[in-house]
């Protein structure tokens, strides 16, 4: 039974570092936008950072400018 919690506690581990690479990443990329689709980056800051994954995904969705 042991391993089962071990397995799990994993897993959730790598969910948070991959939740919070996807988030620095998309930080950096609207400090670096200077057009936005939709909103700014007093906006898309905030939705990024405490978004989880929806915030990121709403972000390139909707607020990032194709270069």
């Amino acid at each position: 039974m042991g391993k089962k919690k071990n397995d799990s506690s994993m897993v959730g581990k790598a969910v948070t570092v991959a939740e919070t690479a996807l988030t620095l990443y998309t930080l950096q990329d609207v400090a670096k936008q200077k057009d936005f689709k939709m909103g700014n980056k007093l906006i898309w800051t905030p939705i990024v950072t405490f978004g989880k994954f929806v915030g990121p995904a709403a972000y390139y969705m909707f607020g990032r400018k194709s270069k």
